[in-house]
């Protein structure tokens, strides 16, 4: 039991060193990006955000208070899958 505290401690303090991830490469390729269309200012209780399109395919989220830098994602939206039919039944 002892053991299992420690095992978990020691996750929690590496876990909480984490502070962003980075990939090399783009996760959504542009064949399968989906433009969202959002665009315009948003505001939500944390703050404001302005939303664009950019000519790539991603969305571009700007701080208007200059807080945070300015990012850009790409959407993969999720689409309903027809079922399979059983054939023979």
């Amino acid at each position: 039991m002892l053991l299992r505290s420690l095992l978990a401690a020691a996750m929690t303090l590496l876990l909480s060193a984490c502070t962003g991830w980075w990939s090399e490469t783009r996760l959504i390729p542009v064949a399968e990006r989906d433009t969202a269309g959002l665009e315009g200012a948003f505001v939500s209780d944390e703050g404001r955000v302005i939303l664009s399109a950019t000519a790539q395919g991603f969305v571009r989220a700007v701080d208007p208070a200059g807080q945070e830098p300015p990012s850009e994602v790409a959407l993969a939206l999720l689409r309903e899958v027809a079922p399979e039919r059983s054939k023979g039944w």
